[in-house]
């Protein structure tokens, strides 16, 4: 019999998220639900603006995996110990290694590339898949992976947990200009991601 761990994530964004200058300890307990099906067992963090694991504006969001554990072999255990504003990717200064809070990541990291950066006005939105709807700066300098964007959009996410698997759904609640109290599904007609596995028991 197959049996099925599934993380689906469906677009976008997410509440906003400032970063500070000072480095930072890594989150010591973020959110994060465990999920098993007999031959493997993770651990996925689950998304937060305040607490989760990760809260840059690089990598997507939902799905991220922290452990992941299969006859007797670990995965995707964090490789940092904190993070800081400053450091661009990463330092290893001997005893610490230091992520910039874009790469402060584990597990299968998803970046996904940006829509309408190009088309979108100085001040005006463009779409980081799996983060959010961001505000395109006004300096005039092209995107960076590594740089903070402040959300346009922070939309709303729904987590639905069982015991083999997660699923993430997101969407956009407003327009730029014009707010609305019907959420619309953003949908996979920009993207979705089927993570799984299949094992034979």
């Amino acid at each position: 019999m197959n049996r099925r761990v599934s993380i689906l994530m469906v677009l976008v964004t997410v509440s906003a998220v400032r970063w500070g200058a000072a480095t930072q300890a890594q989150t010591s307990t973020p959110p994060s639900v465990q999920i098993a099906n007999g031959a493997i067992t993770a651990t996925v963090y689950l998304p937060d603006a305040a607490t989760g694991f990760y809260r840059g504006t690089r990598f997507d969001w939902a799905g991220v995996i922290g452990r992941l554990e299969y006859r007797g072999h670990t995965f995707y255990a964090p490789w940092f110990t904190k993070t800081d504003a400053a450091v661009r990717d990463f330092v290893n200064d001997g005893v610490d290694v230091t992520a910039g809070v874009h790469t402060a990541m584990t597990g299968p990291a998803e970046e996904f590339s940006v829509l309408g950066f190009a088309e979108a006005a100085p001040g005006g939105a463009f779409v980081k898949i799996g983060v959010g709807a961001l505000r395109k700066p006004d300096d005039g300098s092209a995107y960076s992976a590594y740089r903070a964007y402040e959300f346009a959009d922070a939309g709303k996410r729904t987590v639905t947990t069982r015991a083999d698997g997660v699923d993430f759904t997101s969407w956009r609640t407003a327009e730029a200009a014009t707010p609305t109290t019907t959420p619309r599904p953003c949908g996979s007609s920009l993207a979705s991601r089927n993570w799984s596995s299949r094992t034979a028991s």
